[in-house]
């Protein structure tokens, strides 16, 4: 009897010990700290979220609204640049935990699309989906986040009709004093010393790209609808954020989906009308090594170990710039000196080769101690270069004795032939 008791009480502490490990427990816990029950607008609204027993790195919170009883999820989620809802976990909006917590706010709204198929506003339900950097979320984890929320609509404020009169009309005189549509550009033109000081270009697999930027203001400055590009016209859509910076600190802005090339690339930082507000370029990318500012009074990056949101670490290697292209003087074209030129006859070529001069550079100063001109000196000469008037007028003697000689060897040639003719036809 004593060992059959025993034996019961066996069985019933194994089967108390197998009911209390059925009980599901999670490691993780995604908190919506706003007092409950919530009352939004359809438009856009703001939650308090915290992240306890999660792996320090980065993970992304999407909001769900569903009706109970139901799956249908709908409602987007700004991920610190645009509004999502779609199928990739790692574009909603980011968190960085560290020491397995994370606090702070999260912004949704219903979009038309969704509002146009509620059948009714009023109590529904909200719950945070927790994205790792894998993609991938727990349901579990998700529905123990489950709140209450009441969907309304804000209270329109309305001013009493009247009549129309002819003393209500507006007119031109009038124009100034109607409502203006607000224009951000006077209120953000003045934010400017906001500069970018290290930028995660190749991250590890599964990782996303960020920006970190420097408020060097001794105020809070926000950025709203700034943007980051890389290569103008490069193909790349610019991203537009919005991001708040404390005076003399950092801020970190992870992207939604990666834009740079791991090689040659641009960083640029544009404002809210898309003018260049700081830039740089760099040649190669190493992975997983983050490309910073030497100085804050440099425009010098070199690749460093990551460091977001602090103080930018030593660097690896000096950056390297491209150089620019040395523009090369061209090398003047040497036109050679005609020294030598040979004179050839237009008439029948003589029976000796055609006679070469030189012409000088320079003219040489006169022999003081000339040598007689003996016969052959002379020799060989088709012209002389003397300018003796005697020497001239002989020539012109000797030119006009040879044209005479010539002449009547013609007129000789000639008789003798009329006399050959008279004497063949006698």
């Amino acid at each position: 009897m004593v060992y059959l008791n025993k034996k019961l009480l066996t069985v019933l502490i194994f089967a108390l010990l197998i009911v209390v490990s059925s009980k599901k427990t999670y490691a993780v816990t995604a908190t919506v700290t706003t007092t409950s029950p919530i009352t939004i607008s359809p438009h856009e609204f703001t939650i308090d979220v915290s992240v306890s027993g999660a792996s320090s790195g980065t993970n992304y919170l999407k909001i769900d609204l569903f009706k109970s009883g139901t799956t249908n999820y709908f409602g987007d989620t700004y991920n610190g640049a645009d509004w999502y809802n779609g199928t990739d976990g790692l574009t909603y909006f980011p968190i960085t935990i560290q020491s397995g917590i994370w606090s702070g706010q999260v912004k949704g709204r219903i979009n038309d699309a969704d509002l146009a198929q509620l059948d009714q506003l009023g109590q529904y339900k909200l719950r945070i989906r927790r994205y790792t950097g894998s993609g991938n979320y727990n349901a579990s984890e998700a529905n123990n986040s489950v709140v209450d929320i009441n969907i309304i609509f804000p209270t329109p404020t309305t001013t009493p009709s009247t009549a129309p009169s002819a003393t209500i009309v507006p007119t031109p005189a009038l124009a100034d004093e109607l409502p203006q549509e607000p224009t951000p550009t006077s209120q953000q033109s003045a934010i400017n010393n906001i500069y970018i000081s290290e930028v995660m270009v190749y991250p590890n697999t599964g990782e996303k790209e960020w920006v970190e930027l420097y408020n060097n203001n001794n105020h809070q400055v926000t950025l709203n609808d700034w943007y980051l590009d890389d290569l103008e016209d490069a193909g790349s859509t610019p991203k537009k954020f919005s991001l708040t910076l404390v005076g003399k600190s950092y801020g970190v802005y992870y992207l939604p989906s990666n834009i740079f090339n791991n090689d040659r690339d641009s960083v640029r930082l544009l404002d809210f009308g898309r003018a260049v507000k700081d830039s740089f370029e760099y040649l190669q990318g190493e992975k997983n090594l983050s490309w910073g500012r030497a100085s804050l009074d440099s425009d010098i990056f070199c690749l460093q170990e990551p460091s977001p949101n602090t103080a930018n670490l030593n660097c690896r290697q000096p950056i390297a710039t491209p150089a620019p292209t040395a523009t090369k003087t061209p090398t003047p074209t040497k036109i050679p000196l005609i020294t030598s030129y040979s004179m050839r006859s237009l008439n029948p070529p003589f029976s000796s080769p055609p006679k070469k001069f030189t012409i000088g550079m320079a003219q040489l100063p006169p022999n003081p101690y000339p040598s007689p001109q003996s016969p052959q000196d002379t020799e060989g000469e088709v012209l002389s270069m003397s300018d003796n008037p005697q020497t001239k007028k002989d020539k012109r003697k000797l030119l006009k004795s040879l044209q005479i000689t010539s002449s009547s060897y013609s007129l000789l040639a000639i008789l003798s032939l009329i006399v050959k003719i008279k004497q063949t036809l006698a």
